[in-house]
Parts: structure tokens; C-alpha cells; sequence
């Protein structure tokens, strides 16, 4: 399927930086396809591969000096914190997310560098409101109902009918937390119905060790039993109403790589239960 080249043109946030990394990273780009991420990448000094689950001939390469290795987002080849910097670019939502991100986490360096482009629900609401053609349509039908059920079953329909998802923030930064990434930059792009229809991330790895864990958490620990022993404190709320929760830096609510962002993580959450 085709449609005129314009269609989406004023949802795509052109002037977003897909390679903003350092000179000497080593990148990957995933789902690369002719490489023209990693010949950005390439010119600002850094040193790239992609992966593509076709075979991309040479000529169609952007750049002779491209290494690409055939294989898929849900199985990486490559060993754990092999890159400096990972290129998602609209691939997620033909892949099984949950795998995709989970991957791209592993092979990313500890302060290493992601950054994404997904779909957002209002890429395929616009397909079936405003489609190119009946085609189109459908496909947008198709899609949202395969998110649905992935959403329930955490499986795609079975055949075509679950090649394509569309992703939220809501859910990615659910990934994102349990994988220790975080997110620096997000901007979604102009929205059709109030939904998004690109979402462009750079997030950050987190370098979690037993050691940094081990020397926040106790007191997140400590701060934790201190509210639950001051009811008093809390508008004579009972204790029994009270569940507390002390985290250090492994469920961050900001950068672990200043003090000031580990200060915020060393914090306790409280939940006040109704009567």
C-alpha cells in the first residue's frame, strides 16, 4: 500500500535528532533498514551496525562502509552492553514491544543512550477516519484491535492480523521501569483527536549495582518506617489505613547520575486506603 507522500508531513517532527551521541559510541541501529540513521551517526564520529530482518542489497545501502547483520528486535545478536547508543526508529510497532524494548535495555551500555520513535493511537485513528483509501482502513481497524488484545492477553492475533500495534507513553514508561531505563526527552508529535501519532524518546540506562542499591535502600527503609509510626502527622489517619513504601534508585523517579536526582529517588511512597 501507498498514499501521497504528504499525508503525514505535518505530524513528523522534522528537526528531531535521531543520533545525539557522543563521538566514538558505538551504535545500533534496529530496523535500520538503508541506514540513514546510522549515516548520521556515522558522521558525527561515531561507529555504527544496524539489523534489518531483510536482506538489504548493497546498492540500496546509504553508506558503503554499513554493517548489517539480519535478525529481529525480539532477538538481538549481540551479548549484554555491547553499544553506547541504540536507533529505534518505528519499529515497535511490528515487533512484540514488550521484547523489543526488553532487548534494546539489555544490549545498551549503563549510561548509555536510546532513543525511539513509536506510533501513537492516533497513527492508525487516522487511517480509519481520514484513509487514503478503504485499505487503509482496515489496516487501522486491524491494528487497534491487535493492540486491544495484546493489551489483555499480552498476545498478538494470530497471521496479518497482528503485524502492526500502536504504543502509549503510559505503557512504554512501565517497561521502561522495570528495565531500568529512563526517559530524558519525549515529544510527542501534533496529535489527531487528542491522541499522538509519533512519539519521539531519548532515554537514559540506569547503571543499577547491588552496591548503589544496597546504599540507598536502607534509607529509603528507614524513611519508610518513620511515616508509618507519625499517624499524627498525616491528619490523625490510622496506621491501619497506611502502607508504606521506601525506594531507593531502583524505581526512579529521576536521574540516578547527579546527587540531586538520588536525593529525589531515596524517597517513600504512602498509600491512605479508604474506609
Amino acid at each position: 500500500m501507498s498514499h501521497r507522500p504528504d499525508y503525514w508531513h505535518d505530524y513528523i517532527l522534522h528537526d528531531f535528532d535521531f543520533a545525539p551521541f557522543p563521538p566514538g559510541s558505538q551504535i545500533l541501529d534496529v530496523g535500520c533498514g538503508s541506514g540513514a540513521q546510522l549515516r548520521l551517526a556515522e558522521s558525527r564520529g561515531c561507529t555504527g551496525v544496524g539489523v534489518e530482518p531483510r536482506r538489504v542489497k548493497q546498492e540500496e545501502r546509504l553508506s558503503p562502509s554499513l554493517t548489517l547483520i539480519r535478525g529481529v528486535a525480539e532477538e538481538l545478536p549481540f551479548p549484554d552492553a555491547s553499544f553506547d547508543g541504540v536507533i529505534c526508529k518505528v519499529v515497535t510497532p511490528y515487533t512484540d514491544e514488550k521484547k523489543c524494548v526488553a532487548e534494546i535495555a539489555r544490549v545498551v551500555r549503563p549510561h548509555g543512550t536510546v532513543v525511539f520513535c513509536h506510533h501513537g493511537p492516533g497513527y492508525f485513528l487516522r487511517y480509519v477516519l481520514r484513509p487514503p483509501s478503504w485499505k487503509y482502513a482496515l489496516y487501522g481497524i486491524r491494528a487497534i484491535a491487535n493492540t486491544l488484545v495484546y493489551r489483555l492477553t499480552a498476545r498478538r492475533l494470530p497471521g496479518i492480523f497482528g503485524g502492526t500495534m500502536f504504543q502509549t507513553s503510559r505503557q512504554l514508561r512501565r517497561y521502561y521501569e522495570s528495565l531500568g531505563l529512563f526517559v530524558r526527552v519525549e515529544q510527542p508529535s501534533p496529535r489527531f483527536l487528542h491522541a499522538p501519532v509519533f512519539i519521539y524518546e531519548v532515554l537514559a540506562r540506569h547503571d543499577v549495582t547491588h552496591a548503589s542499591l544496597t546504599s540507598s535502600r536502607p534509607l529509603a527503609r528507614n524513611e519508610e518506617h518513620g511515616a508509618m509510626a507519625a499517624p499524627d502527622a498525616m491528619g490523625g489517619i490510622g496506621a491501619d489505613r497506611l502502607s508504606a513504601a521506601g525506594f531507593g534508585q531502583e524505581r526512579p523517579i529521576a536521574s540516578n547520575d547527579s546527587e540531586e536526582g538520588r536525593a529525589k529517588n531515596r524517597r517513600t511512597e504512602l498509600v491512605i486506603t479508604a474506609k
